[in-house]
């Protein structure tokens, strides 16, 4: 029999609102690309994404957030807090770091084997841009992600103005229920 094991990528919070704040990758809200060194525009509520699509038993609806923060905490807590099915959730920030790594332990984890890092079957880092296509905006490669994700991560919380860490603040834990176990699992620190 078929099985499917979902490999789901995280990332920190802070890299990725970023990140969705200068590319967007076609997700819908009323922000600056421009500005995003200033804010990330989580005042406004996210209009549309077009992938990911929810449902409500009956029909599928159309995505929309409170904020970008609130897209973070909804999309990955799906993942997170899902308990009937398996599925395995890897830090973006050790595919970038560490991908031979990850890759033998996710290889180990759905029951193959590594036979050989040598020779003709040797681990190859992709140090060119490898993501191609429509809607990746400025694309990195290895070295620029090594440096954009291995600074501190109190340059990523700069760009967001007081009303982005009001924001971020409800959205990550919650008026009622503390959402952070996320965060700790991850080892993602959130700043206040």
């Amino acid at each position: 029999p078929m099985a499917v094991l979902p490999i789901v990528s995280i990332r920190h919070p802070y890299t990725w609102m970023s990140s969705m704040c200068r590319h967007g990758y076609g997700t819908q809200w009323t922000h600056n690309t421009q500005l995003c060194h200033k804010t990330l525009g989580l005042r406004s509520p996210v209009r549309e994404v077009p992938y990911g699509a929810k449902s409500n038993g009956t029909h599928f609806i159309p995505n929309n957030y409170t904020s970008l923060a609130h897209m973070y905490m909804e999309w990955y807590s799906s993942y997170f807090y899902e308990q009937q099915y398996k599925r395995l959730m890897i830090r973006f920030e050790d595919l970038v770091f560490r991908p031979k790594e990850v890759v033998t332990r996710v290889c180990e984890c759905v029951g193959g084997t590594i036979r050989s890092w040598k020779g003709k079957g040797k681990f190859v880092y992709k140090t060119k841009v490898s993501n191609k296509g429509p809607g990746h905006g400025q694309r990195s490669d290895l070295l620029t992600a090594f440096t954009k994700y291995g600074q501190p991560l109190d340059s990523f919380y700069a760009q967001y103005d007081a009303k982005d860490r009001e924001i971020t603040k409800k959205a990550f834990h919650g008026d009622e229920v503390d959402k952070t176990g996320i965060f700790q699992t991850f080892q993602y620190k959130l700043l206040r």
